[in-house]
């Protein structure tokens, strides 16, 4: 084999690994940002660790929603921020009535938390988390 031959051999072989070793990061990089991509939720229970109700947030980061899983005439709130520090809420006050309350936001939900408010003055909420 000429040395000609040997290079082109080498500079054939060494396209080929690149190009698999680029669509081989190309796929690592789909599942990677797919596998980030998750609904986020919180459950809310009382000072008896008894459920009261859950909400969070859709996987788009578009869709808020709240759950009043108990009949005490306490209501479930979602609060939740799409960007700046201001944020609005969806309500559900139904008791264990089935359903949920959801919306759409404005805008890309970056961060929520849930509330148990009696709708007159007095609320409990958890900690804000990431959406």
């Amino acid at each position: 084999m000429s040395e000609c031959a040997i290079i082109n051999e080498f500079v054939r072989s060494s396209r080929r690994k690149l190009a698999a070793i680029v669509l081989l990061a190309g796929v690592c990089l789909g599942v990677a940002s797919t596998a980030s991509a998750h609904d986020s939720g919180a459950t809310l229970y009382d000072t008896n660790r008894v459920k009261r109700g859950h909400g969070g947030v859709t996987a788009s980061h578009l869709y808020v929603y709240a759950c009043d899983d108990s009949n005490d005439n306490w209501g479930v709130e979602t609060q939740y921020k799409t960007g700046g520090p201001s944020w609005t809420w969806i309500r559900d006050g139904n008791g264990s009535a089935p359903g949920c309350r959801q919306t759409r936001a404005s805008g890309r939900i970056t961060m929520y938390r849930i509330c148990r408010d009696n709708a007159w003055s007095f609320q409990q909420c958890g900690s804000w988390r990431l959406a």
